[in-house]
């Protein structure tokens, strides 16, 4: 009977690690689910590739869960959710003890890829343009918007990284031709003349007017001469001068006059400057004023540089040209900002 006993309390024993078991995997797998998307406040200075990799997160997955695209804009304070970050890699597994074996000749070593063949990356700066960029490359614009995934639409961020064709280097302008050789010139012996004396003439003294003082010039001045002097000029799309402008082009080339950076994008310079209540508080010369697009009546899409409380100067469509003249009515402005308080 003892024997019998002992085998039955060692059967119990062997059983109970296998009984245990499922529960411990079932705990496991209730406490490994993936924690719930955080968040990220965007500052000055962030755009999207650098965020994720600063936050270690897939670029995709942060457009994705974000519903944004590689050229978006950001503004300080936006608030972004941020996918789970990416993993650790795993550790690698001790390696076994080899068997000893005849030594291999070493293989020879890869060709390193050519630079030729590799992309080349451009920063975007304040100011820049798909053809800016593409004539300073020597290049057509189409190559960059399919290499990059963008339109003519798309805004430029400064800071954001545009992929240009392989091997695209800046196109040095031509050398100026040098000046042709002269052969000194010859001097023929002056022929001799008898002078002629003429009778002196009295000239009544000149009368000096009364002098008159300039007004002083306000700082809102140069802004406001630039834009009228390129009143006739013809308008291109996303153009900022100094032949042909768009309409957001031509107020941040009027501002640059006075080192005011602004945005080549009409709806990205609504949000800067101060908000102005024009239905309370007059327009003033310098103000910019917004009005949504024609085509869809819910997106800003227009600006124009105010001269006066009812006059403005804008560049209103393809196959127009930049214009002076009354200012909209005040049911279809949509914003006005203010960047100098005079």
């Amino acid at each position: 009977m003892r024997r019998i006993t002992l085998c039955a309390t060692a059967a119990v024993a062997l059983l109970s690690p296998l009984a245990i078991a499922p529960a411990v995997g079932a705990s496991a797998s209730v406490t490994s689910k993936k924690a719930p998307p955080a968040e990220y406040v965007v500052v000055a200075g962030d755009y999207l590739l650098g965020i994720a990799k600063k936050l270690n997160v897939g670029f995709r997955d942060l457009l994705d869960l974000n519903k944004l695209t590689p050229t978006s804009a950001l503004f300080p304070g936006d608030v972004l959710k941020v996918p789970a970050a990416k993993g650790p890699a795993p550790a690698p597994a001790a390696p076994k003890s080899p068997a000893p074996a005849a030594p291999k000749p070493p293989a020879a070593p890869k060709a390193p890829t050519p630079a030729a063949n590799q992309p080349v990356s451009y920063t975007i700066q304040a100011g820049d343009s798909i053809f800016a960029i593409a004539k300073k490359y020597g290049l057509k614009y189409g190559s960059i918007l399919k290499l990059n995934g963008i339109t003519l639409e798309s805004m430029l961020q400064p800071g954001t990284v545009l992929l240009l064709p392989a091997g695209s280097a800046v196109v040095k302008p031509a050398a100026a031709p040098s000046p042709p050789t002269t052969a000194p010139p010859t001097t023929a012996p002056p022929t001799t003349a008898p002078p002629t004396t003429a009778p002196p003439t009295t000239v009544p003294p000149a009368t000096t007017p009364p002098a008159t003082v300039a007004p002083s010039a306000g700082p809102l001045d140069p802004v406001i001469a630039f834009a009228k002097a390129q009143v006739g000029k013809p308008y291109q799309y996303f153009t900022a001068g100094p032949d042909t402008y768009d309409c957001s082009g031509l107020t941040l080339a009027a501002y640059k006059q006075i080192g005011v950076s602004l945005v080549h994008q009409s709806l990205a310079q609504s949000k800067q400057g101060r908000a102005v209540d024009w239905t309370v508080e007059p327009i003033k010369a310098g103000d910019l004023v917004f009005m949504f697009s024609t085509r869809n009546p819910n997106v800003i899409s227009h600006v124009g540089i105010a001269i006066s409380a009812t006059r403005w100067i804008h560049s209103p469509r393809p196959g127009d040209v930049v214009r002076e003249g009354p200012m909209p009515p005040s049911e279809r402005i949509i914003a006005v900002r203010r960047f100098v308080e005079t």
